[in-house]
């Protein structure tokens, strides 16, 4: 028989009280919710094929606002994978489209990102594609020859060679794409300036 003596018992309570500070659901929980109001993800998806989910990705990126701060993400080296996980799980979450489609989303949503950068003006070593997994690395050298090594010293310009060979975007974004103007970023000189 296990004695419990006062001591204890106070750190277990004070365990059951930290545990009871997490705001999240009880096991279970999901099933108690009332059908009549599903959540979007659970519910058809809106969209069912690349192309229209590619389309309308890519129009919600070139709104005012979420086109500046996609920008801003990426010339603070934010990494694409990251923010096409974002922009994918936020649409699953909408009911935009499955998890099935939002996996075959991931490919072509990464190359458009990383078109966008390019035509903001941003060089292929200026955007990072994916985060450092060894926080025990710290130096930004090794971290670079990291980063070169994944990308296997690729131009960006060759993996868009590569993907274009691929068709992973549908035409008409790649017309789109291509037929936009480039960017300026709030440093770059005016024509008065220069």
């Amino acid at each position: 028989m296990i004695e419990l003596t006062s001591d204890k018992l106070a750190r277990q309570q004070k365990g059951l009280d930290l545990i009871s500070k997490f705001d999240r659901a009880i096991p279970g929980q999901s099933l108690t919710n009332d059908p009549e109001q599903p959540y979007a993800w659970e519910q058809p998806a809106q969209f069912s094929t690349v192309k229209e989910c590619l389309m309308y990705i890519y129009d919600n990126l070139l709104e005012e606002d979420a086109f500046d701060n996609l920008t801003t993400a990426l010339s603070r080296e934010v990494p694409i994978f990251d923010i096409a996980s974002a922009i994918l799980y936020t649409g699953f979450l909408e009911g935009k489209w499955n998890p099935d489609l939002m996996l075959l989303l991931a490919e072509p949503v990464t190359y458009m990102l990383m078109s966008i950068g390019e035509m903001y003006g941003l060089e292929s070593d200026e955007m990072v594609l994916s985060s450092d997994d060894n926080p025990s690395v710290d130096d930004p050298e090794v971290q670079m020859k990291t980063f070169q090594q994944a990308m296997g010293k690729v131009k960006l310009s060759t993996m868009e060679n590569n993907f274009k060979k691929e068709n992973s975007l549908p035409n008409e974004i790649k017309e789109k794409l291509e037929k936009m103007p480039e960017v300026k970023g709030l440093l770059d000189k005016t024509k008065d300036e220069a």
